[in-house]
């Protein structure tokens, strides 16, 4: 996750106006945390009314979602 970050930042950089980038930088990085910290304790929540299993499963279907908009996205652009 580090690693794609970085290279999402340098995207993110070269796509913006140059005046633009902080606020879209900053704007960015607040809405990746507030969605972390939402995911977190939406699975803390699912792992402590269902099985731990449960959790993790969950989480597992939230990485595969976020790596096919990915994908598709990308593929949209790129076509």
């Amino acid at each position: 996750m580090g690693l794609a970050r970085v290279a999402t930042r340098s995207m993110l950089l070269d796509a913006v106006p140059e005046h633009r980038a902080g606020f879209v930088f900053g704007a960015t990085n607040a809405a990746g945390l507030g969605l972390s910290a939402v995911v977190t304790v939406s699975v803390a929540a699912l792992a402590d009314h269902t099985h731990i299993a449960n959790a993790f499963y969950a989480l597992a279907i939230r990485c595969a979602a976020v790596a096919v908009v990915t994908a598709v996205t990308l593929r949209e652009q790129l076509a």
